[in-house]
């Protein structure tokens, strides 16, 4: 379970939690635009559950609190840094093109290929070395709102995990079947009618409510379910 400050950060590794961390990147699409872009990359420890599970909670607290502070280092005082979730950190990049964030990231990643990394807790020390993956999405080339770059970056992060891991991964844009297979002419209607009060397109307000729903009915059934990490994938 995230722990945290009043003060709105993460009381294992100082950096933001999850929900400040949302606030920000509302903030940040609101002042971005095609001059001033937005991107957002997702970085996950790769295979966490298993060094969790083989060296034990305390060793795994360990470990991300030195990969935040690496982070922190690596990433400069001009890169927003969040953490999103147990093993999975935001990254985020106002100003920066989607090309110019996927370089900074892998540059980033790449750091713990090839470098080990000393953890110390109560128990003792540990020498190890791990993988990072990730996945950048940029505003408003591939997206209309916060919610879709957010969904973008977690796709593409998915990407990264189940073509190899210890890579970073773009989002791509996303192909649509035609609304007409699907919906009712009225319901198509009303859609236009929306999009046309709310200045926003078609597709895009269908995918927000695909959203909800997915995250309705997943959330049912997964909040039962231990997390092995961003992604499910080991």
């Amino acid at each position: 379970m995230e722990e945290r400050l009043d003060n709105g950060l993460d009381q294992l590794t100082g950096l933001p939690t999850r929900s400040t961390a949302l606030r920000m990147v509302l903030e940040a699409v609101q002042n971005a635009s095609s001059q001033h872009p937005l991107s957002l990359a997702l970085l996950d420890v790769d295979r966490f559950a298993a060094f969790d599970h083989q060296h034990g909670i305390e060793m795994g607290d360990a470990l991300l609190a030195e990969v935040a502070m690496k982070l922190q280092e690596l990433a400069g005082p001009q890169v927003q840094l969040a953490r999103y979730s147990r093993d999975t950190f935001l990254l985020i990049y106002k100003d920066k093109s989607a090309d110019e964030a996927f370089l900074g990231t892998e540059k980033i990643r790449a750091y713990f290929d090839e470098h080990d990394l000393t953890l110390r807790s109560r128990e003792g020390d540990l020498t190890t070395q791990i993988t990072l993956s990730g996945g950048v999405a940029s505003y408003p080339t591939l997206a209309d709102n916060e919610r879709e770059l957010l969904r973008n970056a977690h796709t593409a992060l998915f990407r990264a995990k189940t073509s190899g891991r210890a890579r970073t991964s773009f989002a791509q844009p996303e192909r649509l079947e035609p609304k007409t297979a699907h919906f009712a002419p009225g319901q198509l209607r009303r859609l236009g009618e929306l999009a046309h009060m709310t200045g926003r397109t078609d597709a895009s307000l269908l995918r927000e409510a695909l959203d909800d729903l997915l995250a309705k009915y997943y959330s049912e059934r997964t909040t039962a379910t231990p997390r092995e990490d961003a992604t499910g994938t080991r």
